[in-house]
Order: C-alpha cells, then sequence, then structure tokens
C-alpha cells in the first residue's frame, strides 16, 4: 500500500489503540504537516472510541491532513 499511495513515511503502532499515549502515534502526529494524507488499516487501530476517533480527526484537518 505504501508504494501505491507513494508514502514518504510509515508509523507503526505495535500498542493498543486505547490512548493517544503511543510513540509512533506521537512520532506521527507532530511529523504531519498541510497536505499529507493518514491512512490506518482499521479505525481501531488509532482510537478506541468515537469520542477520540473524532479528536483525532478534527485535529488532523485542522493542520490540512486528509484522514483516511
Amino acid at each position: 500500500m505504501m508504494e501505491e499511495q507513494k508514502a514518504e513515511k510509515l508509523f507503526i503502532d505495535k500498542a493498543s489503540g486505547k490512548n493517544t499515549d503511543r510513540t509512533a502515534f506521537k512520532e506521527m502526529m507532530a511529523f504531519v504537516r498541510a497536505g499529507d494524507m493518514v491512512i490506518v488499516e482499521s479505525i481501531s487501530r488509532i482510537a478506541r472510541n468515537t469520542r477520540d476517533l473524532l479528536s483525532i480527526v478534527s485535529e488532523l484537518t485542522e493542520k490540512g491532513v486528509e484522514f483516511v
């Protein structure tokens, strides 16, 4: 998928999506910039519940980042 999407960087977390205190998640949020696209394999990999998901997507949107 990285080649297909021409991904510049890949972030992989082995930890649960139960909170945002995950190394790769923090690195990804610090790295992304306007025009970037964040693609997740499954919603459960980035957030544990709808409230967390909406918060993360809102933060990405404010940065001008697309979420897929």
